[in-house]
């Protein structure tokens, strides 16, 4: 899982652009000195903020009309330019590639995840790496692991694990994602890392408890063959038992298993 740090929480892109105006020493017109920020917070959703020059701004995106506000929806499917316009008609501009666009930075420890929409859904593209007071640790008790795959979680740590913004997926919105394809193979090549979905399911195993400490680490298993990722509900029939999504070999499937387990968490946008 690649990871990626900025002291703004996201990606921060600014140009400045000082000949869309003109000044030469024959009139009073004012130089241009407007700059343009652009971030990325939220997944699908650029922000775009200009600094300097003169009141009021004006907003555009890839050639699009100007508007007031700086806050644009995006698809994620290409690179965007944005342009300020100021008060005196100076310009500037700044461009956010389509994978900054499509990313979210998780607010809470700046770790930012790619995300992809897949039908009507935003998932993210990664397991979550969100470290929890209690009921969750990395396979093998190795960082390394927590940084390709994510931290593996209970299922009551799981409920609380998503940044704002974001949940613990139903087991009806898993079967969602899942129905997007002909059948659950379809749906496993699909959702697989390589896949044509780009959802990149990670297989990071799974790993039990011991009967004497239940936050001790024991039994890991599974990595690289099984991945796992917890639903937001219980079993109907066992109130120690929850719902999860389970990847194996060629194949994907809602599934049941003690909430005493650690598996993975991914992350569905509200």
């Amino acid at each position: 899982m690649k990871r990626y740090y900025t002291l703004l929480l996201s990606l921060v892109l600014t140009t400045v652009f000082f000949s869309a105006c003109d000044n030469d020493d024959d009139d009073d017109t004012p130089a241009c000195e407007l700059a343009l920020s652009a971030t990325s917070l939220e997944a699908y959703v650029i922000e775009a903020t200009a600094t300097g020059g003169a009141t009021p701004y004006r907003y555009a995106i890839n050639g699009g009309d100007f508007q007031d506000n700086g806050t644009f929806e995006v698809d994620g499917t290409q690179d965007y330019t944005l342009v300020v316009q100021d008060a005196n008609n100076c310009e500037a501009t700044v461009t956010v590639t389509a994978q900054n666009a499509s990313s979210f930075t998780d607010p809470r420890d700046n770790n930012v995840y790619r995300t992809v929409r897949i039908g009507n859904q935003i998932w993210m593209a990664e397991n979550l790496n969100y470290i929890t007071n209690d009921g969750s640790k990395c396979y093998d008790d190795e960082a390394a692991n927590c940084t390709a795959d994510g931290r593996l979680y209970n299922w009551e740590a799981a409920r609380n694990a998503a940044p704002t913004g974001w949940s613990l997926p139903t087991e009806a919105e898993f079967q969602t994602l899942i129905d997007q394809y002909a059948d659950a193979t379809a749906a496993a090549n699909a959702l697989r890392p390589g896949g044509e979905s780009g959802f990149e399911a990670q297989f990071a195993g799974e790993c039990g408890i011991t009967d004497i400490d239940p936050e001790e680490m024991s039994d890991c298993g599974s990595i690289d063959i099984l991945g796992v990722c917890w639903t937001s509900e219980e079993d109907d029939e066992s109130p120690n038992s929850a719902r999860n999504l389970r990847f194996t070999g060629s194949s994907v499937s809602i599934s049941i298993s003690n909430k005493v387990l650690r598996y993975s968490v991914r992350c569905l946008k509200d």
